[in-house]
């Protein structure tokens, strides 16, 4: 307080003329023996004296209040952060923690009390600790990281990295150890979803490649197997013109005739070229079909919307794709008469070999792989099922986001059931999946026999 104020508190001369007087009225012996002049002059000292005093309470009662403030303010961000905090004592007993150490580790603040962090983690994780907390006995400014897995009171493990900050003493705190747990468990989910994602996206480009490759390698098979072809309809027609000089050379007279051992090998011969030309022309035929498939399949495809035999289709996908799986499942089908719907055949194409894949690879110890086509009311519906692992219901529901896949990176891309479901979106229809853990799996296609399709991408 200046001394203008202070001199606003102080009494006026006659007042403490009047107070001397009567003190010296009374029988107070601190005042006998004083002058009325001296007895003013410690008045007004005692005065000033007494002000002083209740200013510098007043300042130390503020000062206190704003401690306590303070106070308040450090506790509500120490116990209310978003960060996990534990004091510690040197010998790493946690002496205060937060709301959010409590909720990470999975205690009260009374059993926390007394804990050290090495019960929460495994003898690896403790000696990993135990060297960072040696590291950190430096100045307050020293802060030393790393990465641990937590054990929390429920038995669930929690991806957390640890902060250590010496707290040096002072003269009314004992030395501790703030440790700061920040939750990662979720980032490094989303770390390894990233990588994965990114391991299937280097996979898809792989195929992409391959299906440029098949397409090519289809291409340039065409014209060897026409060579094929065209020698094997020569060689059938020489063939034939000289077991016709055979039988004319039979019937010739004058000319010796064949013994009985050449009887029996031109028999032979001649009974056995018929099946060699027939497997012959079997072979090529299924080559050339095979490179059809493929090419059609590989070819990006044209934005007109043709009519076409969904049983067609179905048939066409199987033979690019049953040869590699016919060792290991069994295939039944079932395909009733069918209208021909307006679609784009390449795409239902890709549909029918995305959806049995997924179907044989859930059969890893083999099984029976069924395909059903039958018409309803005004939609083609066709049925895949297989006899497989099932699918839980948790994992239905995201059974046709991008990316989702409950195989090894390698084994699938997660990008199957999505460009299907995308596919069957286009062509106005529905696809639903019904499954049960260990019996198996069966889609559901739905598509109108009469529509345009959607001309969106």
């Amino acid at each position: 307080m200046d001394s203008i104020s202070r001199r606003k508190k102080l009494l006026s001369r006659t007042e403490l003329r009047q107070e001397a007087e009567r003190l010296a009225a009374t029988s107070d012996t601190h005042f006998q023996g004083y002058t009325l002049d001296q007895g003013l002059e410690m008045l007004h000292e005692l005065q000033v004296h007494q002000i002083e005093l209740e200013m510098q309470n007043k300042a130390l009662q503020e000062s206190c209040e704003e401690v306590r403030d303070l106070e308040t303010h450090y506790r509500s961000l120490f116990y209310g952060a978003p960060v996990a905090y534990l004091n510690c004592d040197l010998e790493g007993r946690i002496v205060d923690s937060n709301d959010r150490a409590q909720q990470l580790l999975g205690e009260t603040p009374e059993s926390l009390c007394g804990k050290v962090l090495g019960q929460f983690l495994s003898v690896e994780m403790a000696d990993r600790l135990h060297i960072l907390e040696r590291s950190a006995k430096g100045a307050y400014s020293t802060i030393q990281q790393v990465e641990l897995t937590f054990m929390a009171a429920n038995g669930t493990h929690r991806e957390v990295l640890v902060e250590i900050r010496a707290l040096p003493a002072s003269d009314r705190a004992k030395p501790m150890k703030l440790f700061a747990l920040m939750d990662i468990t979720a980032q490094k989910v989303a770390e390894s979803e990233l990588q994965a994602i990114r391991e299937q996206l280097v996979h898809l480009d792989k195929m992409a490649s391959v299906g440029m490759l098949a397409a090519g390698v289809a291409h340039e098979i065409n014209n060897p197997i026409g060579y094929v072809r065209g020698n094997t309809r020569l060689l059938d027609s020489n063939v034939e013109t000289l077991l016709g000089y055979i039988e004319r050379y039979r019937s010739t007279e004058g000319i010796a005739p064949f013994n009985s051992d050449e009887e029996i090998e031109l028999a032979r011969i001649q009974q056995e070229l018929p099946e060699l030309k027939e497997d012959i022309e079997h072979g090529i035929s299924r080559v050339v079909t095979i490179v059809q498939d493929l090419k059609q399949f590989s070819h990006p495809g044209t934005a007109d919307w043709v009519e076409a035999d969904l049983n067609n289709v179905i048939e066409q996908g199987l033979r690019i794709v049953w040869n590699e799986f016919k060792r290991s499942c069994e295939l039944s089908k079932t395909l009733g008469a069918l209208s021909l719907i307006r679609c784009r055949p390449h795409e239902l194409g890709q549909l029918v070999v995305n959806l049995v894949i997924n179907a044989v690879q859930a059969m890893e110890q083999g099984g029976v792989l069924s395909i059903r086509t039958y018409a309803q009311d005004d939609e083609v519906i066709m049925e895949i099922a297989d006899t497989g692992s099932g699918i839980s219901s948790a994992d239905q529901k995201r059974l046709f986001d991008p990316f989702f896949t409950t195989r090894p990176v390698g084994v699938g891309t997660g990008l199957g059931l999505s460009i299907s479901h995308g596919i069957v979106t286009r062509h106005q229809g529905r696809i639903s999946v019904i499954s049960q853990l260990g019996q198996g799996t069966t889609f559901t296609v739905r598509l109108p026999v009469t529509q345009g399709g959607s001309e969106a991408a």
